[in-house]
């Protein structure tokens, strides 16, 4: 029986088997009938869930489970971050389930992978809810990889998936930290934090490298230091001035690692072991928390600690305007992860607009003299060089109007 009644309860249990698998929920009703209703919509959702007709269906296709294996074993191994590929396989397993033949997965079933994965906790905060849009999507991505994988190499007959129905969007987020965010976080933060985020800004390193980072990878004689990034790929950053003024003012405070705070307790851990007092590495986790809780004090809202990658890369390209610059400072591999990364803020619009008024003026006077001194697009996007800009502005406008009052 599919519909029962539990002893000692009064609402109905739906249990039933369908494709190999076992259902079962609580139907909400007091009465068979309205039980009954129930589990015959749960059934017909279930049937609307595949796209092809039970005729069309392929029969003994491959598993889930063995698309994954097959596909890690063969592509998965031989890649730099086979590890946490490996872990992202076994979630989505769970998620899809391991009997679950790939051809039944249709567009349907990938928003139920979809709500699914979202209620799982969250990484960071590890509460269900909390994920962006841009990690759903590649967890999607990871599942239709595994249909592509079915239809182009083991060559079964089924229809591709539309991810057009099933991601998320991915909003462009344009920000950058401002010259006065910066100055009210520098008052707010604690030394300690404050010179991790002000190095981060000047190399443009991600968070784990930067607060790893140990004093055997920097060269000071070369300006300059070796991290491990994403994939294990070895990435050479240069010093500035100031970047290398940070160092010096944290050198000798700890033997290994840069970058380090003190202990307030004692610990006795199964991996570490410090007494209070203690000069100790800045873990990720602890400087995320931080610098969240400094930029609350500061007042500066939808900014995170990867933000400051972006504000080193945008700040980079104002001067150099060479995205391939930007693209070999931040690691990348291609210009198009590159180009995530860059913001025009209103000063650049207004700077440009700027620009082609002085142009246009230029063309209906004389040569001046001092336009020759003015910097081009876009190194001319400094706050002075803003100010400069304006004022040659209004002269052009002015000496044209007595040149047409004159010629009247």
């Amino acid at each position: 029986m599919s519909v029962y009644l539990q002893p000692g309860c009064t609402i109905y249990q739906i249990d039933f088997w369908y494709r190999r698998k076992r259902y079962c929920k609580s139907s909400g009703c007091t009465s068979y009938a309205a039980a009954k209703r129930e589990e015959k919509k749960w059934k017909a959702q279930l049937r609307e869930a595949s796209l092809l007709p039970s005729y069309a269906r392929p029969k003994g296709g491959k598993t889930f489970h063995e698309v994954r294996k097959d596909y890690f074993d063969l592509h998965g191994k031989r890649t730099t971050n086979s590890q946490s590929l490996e872990v992202q396989l076994q979630v989505a397993e769970n998620i899809v389930g391991k009997d679950t033949p790939v051809c039944e997965i249709t567009d349907h079933l990938m928003l139920q992978f979809r709500k699914r994965f979202e209620e799982l906790p969250s990484d960071r905060t590890r509460t269900p809810g909390k994920r962006q849009n841009s990690s759903i999507n590649d967890f999607m991505r990871l599942i239709n990889r595994m249909v592509n994988y079915t239809i182009d190499i083991i060559k079964e007959k089924i229809e591709r998936l539309n991810p057009d129905k099933w991601l998320l969007p991915e909003p462009w987020k344009m920000r950058e930290l401002s010259a006065a965010e910066e100055s009210r976080l520098a008052e707010v933060s604690k030394p300690e934090i404050r010179r991790l985020w002000q190095f981060i800004i000047e190399t443009g390193l991600r968070r784990k490298p930067a607060c790893g980072l140990k004093w055997d990878q920097v060269d000071e004689d070369a300006r300059k230091v070796t991290v491990t990034e994403k994939g294990q790929k070895p990435h050479v950053v240069p010093l500035s001035d100031y970047a290398l003024e940070l160092l010096k003012e944290v050198k000798g405070q700890h033997p290994s690692f840069v970058f380090t705070l003190v202990a307030k307790r004692n610990c006795n851990g199964k991996h570490t072991s410090y007494r209070e007092g203690d000069r100790i590495e800045i873990k990720p986790g602890y400087f995320w928390k931080r610098f969240d809780a400094d930029l609350v004090l500061a007042r500066i809202d939808d900014f995170t600690v990867h933000d400051l990658r972006h504000t080193a890369a945008t700040r980079l390209l104002r001067v150099c305007g060479n995205i391939a610059i930007v693209q070999r400072f931040l690691g990348h591999t291609t210009d198009k992860e590159t180009r995530r990364y860059l913001h025009m803020v209103q000063e650049d619009v207004a700077a440009a607009v700027l620009m082609r008024d002085i142009a246009r003026l230029r063309s209906n006077i004389a040569v001046v003299s001092e336009l020759d001194a003015l910097p081009s697009f876009p190194a001319a996007v400094n706050l002075r060089h803003i100010h400069l800009a304006l004022n040659l502005r209004d002269q052009l406008q002015h000496r044209l109007a007595n040149l047409r009052r004159a010629a009247a």
